[in-house]
């Protein structure tokens, strides 16, 4: 029965990671031809919110002199920029028949591409973030939100010094990386990649990887639900409860509170320990 379920998780990453392939090389790779890369900027209007849908977005957040939008992309992708009411849209398309690789000359875009919002100094208060992108990496440093949104189907999203409401972050094929933040109850998935937090405090947090490692250090949060079907779960920090399943990886967890804490833990392939104790491959703990 493990050899079949192996065998049937391995099948669904290939299956998966062809199906990305297939749409990464239809959407940017292989039609159209290719624009000049451009760069430029656009002056906008106050916002307390962001909105970007983009197919690709190296996207970050820096303070200026002024609401703006500074970009760099192929001529085929020039952003659309407005505010609508409270809230600042961000759209990021190719071109109908336009791609990244022209067919005819071989030659290939500048991928490099980048999209910053601008905001005047000392503001670093928004009421959300909605973020969706199909390629590139997101970063955030020394920033609060009421809530954040984040949906990237091939990118990494890089979190330090954050303040956020409830949280969400769903990285398809690539890391999530959150250090020294605030986060209110979080659910974070990474299809391919691993999961990477370290002093930084939660509310309930749910934790799901299809491939790819969890890794909390230095944590704090209430209760929490962990599951990769091929990873490596490690849990160091304060929580009242901790429930973990893992296929194909160990389950490790650490506490100076531990007693103080509701566990239960299982894996299939692997072993579990807690404070350094080996548990087997099931592990249930009450808490004291």
């Amino acid at each position: 029965m493990k050899a079949l379920k192996t065998i049937f998780i391995i099948a669904i990453f290939v299956i998966t990671a062809g199906v990305i392939a297939y749409f990464a090389g239809k959407r940017f790779g292989i039609f159209g031809n290719v624009g000049e890369s451009v760069s430029d900027k656009i002056t906008t209007g106050a916002f307390t919110s962001i909105s970007v849908d983009a197919d690709v977005a190296n996207f970050s957040i820096e303070e200026g002199e002024e609401y703006a939008v500074e970009y760099t992309y192929p001529s085929n992708m020039i952003p659309t920029v407005k505010v609508n009411g409270d809230t600042l849209e961000i759209n990021v398309h190719p071109k109908k028949g336009t791609g990244f690789i022209n067919l005819n000359t071989g030659e290939t875009a500048d991928v490099k591409t980048k999209l910053t919002v601008i905001v005047p100094e000392g503001t670093t208060a928004f009421d959300t973030l909605n973020v969706k992108a199909d390629a590139g990496n997101i970063t955030l440093d020394g920033y609060t939100f009421d809530a954040l949104d984040i949906d990237c189907d091939a990118a990494n999203v890089n979190i330090k010094k954050v303040t956020s409401g409830k949280t969400k972050i769903d990285a398809d094929a690539g890391n999530i990386q959150i250090r020294d933040s605030k986060l209110g109850d979080s659910d974070l998935q990474a299809d391919a990649g691993n999961i990477d937090i370290e002093d930084t405090e939660a509310g309930n947090i749910t934790i799901d990887t299809n491939m790819g490692n969890i890794d909390l250090q230095k944590t704090i949060f209430g209760d929490g639900n962990f599951t990769s079907d091929m990873g490596r779960i490690s849990i160091d920090g304060t929580f009242d409860k901790v429930k973990a399943d893992s296929d194909m990886g160990a389950i490790s967890v650490d506490s100076d509170t531990i007693d103080d804490a509701e566990l239960d833990l299982n894996v299939s392939l692997g072993g579990i320990t807690v404070d350094g104790k080996s548990k087997g491959k099931s592990y249930k703990q009450n808490a004291k």
